[in-house]
């Protein structure tokens, strides 16, 4: 019979001490308790001189590393380590990233690994040298503007508008007139020359709600050419008529014009095989374009359009770009990834 026989209880594995229901309470060497059980205690890393045996992170580092994110790493240029932290030596400031030491700029400088001053070759750049009117600011933007304008301003008080902007730091400026408008001219009543010559033109008002007036001289009507004597070059010269639109503008179209001598190619709009329209004029195609006939020039990858007629390489560091300049990146090479226009 088995009545009153005592069952024997597995002990387990790695343990030196446990508890009559089997459970340890203490392990071999080389092994950690946890609920009951044994576990192998995890090794510290490299340049580790303590850690927790449980998850291997590390406590304390040799003198020649510091602690970061549980681990041990090896000590910055231009710092010295304890085991524990790094010190930045005079001239550099801990980075962004908090593992290592960069150049110490100004206040009113920012730090590039990628960007110099010309001239000096610092990598220190001046906020106002990237910016204008700024004090404090990122590679990306001014986050202090100064002399009166601000960041990031959107609108402006009645009779004001928003100057032009400086990156990102922009100022109210009184809404004047066009250029070539008069704020107050209502029509051409003061002019010296012959009124009955002009047309009266408004575009808008200013700040203080003046309207902004112009005399604009008459033009011939479309067909017409404006004749300054009475002489002309219709063939024959009697075979002509005339729109006059005022007493000094005199207009006149021949009714059969005199036959025109075929332009030779290269004189807009009769351009060349290799040349291309921009602004009424024949253009020769730039050695990179991609497309180049009619009006339209196109360039070839890793090249942009520059002043609508020239196409200028991207910088190296971009596959493609909208402008020329390290930070002007519209797409990157294998390997790198855009940031805020950068290749990195």
């Amino acid at each position: 019979s088995n009545a009153g026989a005592s069952s024997c209880i597995p002990i387990p594995a790695n343990c030196s001490s446990y508890t009559s229901s089997g459970s340890c309470t203490k392990c071999n060497s080389g092994y950690y308790l946890s609920g009951g059980s044994c576990y192998p205690e995890k090794s510290c890393s490299t340049g580790c001189t303590s850690c927790d045996k449980t998850t291997g992170n590390c406590l304390s580092c040799s003198p020649e590393r510091f602690l970061k994110d549980n681990s041990c790493l090896i000590c910055p240029e231009n710092a010295n380590c304890n085991g524990k932290t790094f010190t930045c030596n005079s001239g550099y400031t801990e980075n962004d990233t908090h593992n290592g030491c960069t150049v110490s700029c100004s206040a009113s400088s920012y730090y590039s690994e990628t960007e110099t001053m010309p001239g000096s070759g610092s990598h220190c750049i001046p906020c106002a040298y990237k910016h204008g009117p700024c004090s404090k600011c990122t590679a990306e933007k001014c986050l202090v503007c100064t002399n009166g304008y601000r960041a990031d301003l959107t609108s402006c008080p009645e009779g004001y508008t928003l100057g032009k902007a400086l990156t990102n730091c922009r100022t109210c400026i009184f809404k004047s007139c066009p250029s070539g408008y008069t704020a107050g001219k209502e029509d051409c009543s003061n002019e010296e020359l012959e009124i009955a010559d002009y047309i009266f033109s408004s575009n808008g008002t200013d700040g203080l709600g003046r309207i902004c007036g112009k005399c604009v001289e008459k033009s011939c009507p479309k067909g017409y050419t404006r004749v300054y004597t009475n002489n002309n070059t219709c063939n024959p010269p009697s075979s002509y008529t005339r729109a006059d639109r005022g007493p000094n503008i005199k207009c006149m179209k021949c009714s059969t014009p005199k036959p025109s001598t075929p332009s030779p190619c290269g004189t807009y709009p009769n351009c060349c095989s290799g040349q291309w329209q921009f602004d009424k004029t024949c253009l020769n195609c730039d050695p990179n374009a991609l497309k180049c006939s009619g009006s339209t020039m196109t360039c070839k990858p890793g090249y942009v359009l520059k002043g609508g007629r020239v196409c200028a390489k991207c910088d190296s560091s971009c596959k493609t770009c909208y402008d020329v300049g390290p930070v002007y990146c519209s797409s990157c090479p294998n390997g790198k990834r855009l940031s805020s226009g950068r290749c990195i």
